[in-house]
């Protein structure tokens, strides 16, 4: 059993928060982000405005973090070793020819990602005969 202390549990901690490892995690999580702000604009442009840029500000710049977390803990780069259990590493090479084969193989997520799509573009159709411009 493994556990984090220090520096290495902010570092565990902010790759949780920032890595998108799962393509239907990643899929969910962008969901209902876009939901939540959404709705936060409909109520007040600023301050969701301002909350959206920090969140975006903090995942973009979170493995930044981690990295100069990693480096400010060892001497020099020679003490930093792979903590892996893994012996030998595998990559698989993914050519994907549009964006849903680029989210994942199956198709679960690609059903996701339609279905999302088509709940905006209700969410629009039914402001504008409601709302109409003008």
């Amino acid at each position: 059993k493994r556990s984090f202390q220090g520096v290495d549990l902010i570092r565990a901690m902010i790759s949780c928060a920032v890595q998108n490892d799962s393509p239907a995690y990643t899929v969910v999580r962008f969901s209902a982000e876009c939901f939540l702000f959404l709705g936060g604009f409909q109520i007040n442009f600023e301050l969701t405005f301002a909350l959206m840029l920090s969140l975006y500000a903090f995942i973009a710049f979170g493995e930044f973090f981690c990295v100069l977390l990693a480096v400010s803990k060892f001497d020099s780069l020679h003490d930093a070793i792979n903590a892996s259990d893994e012996k030998e590493i595998t990559m698989t090479t993914l050519h994907p020819t549009n964006v849903y084969q680029n989210l994942s193989i199956g198709g679960t997520v690609v059903g996701m990602v339609f279905v999302t799509q088509c709940i905006l573009i209700s969410f629009v159709m039914a402001d504008i005969y409601d709302h109409p411009p003008g």
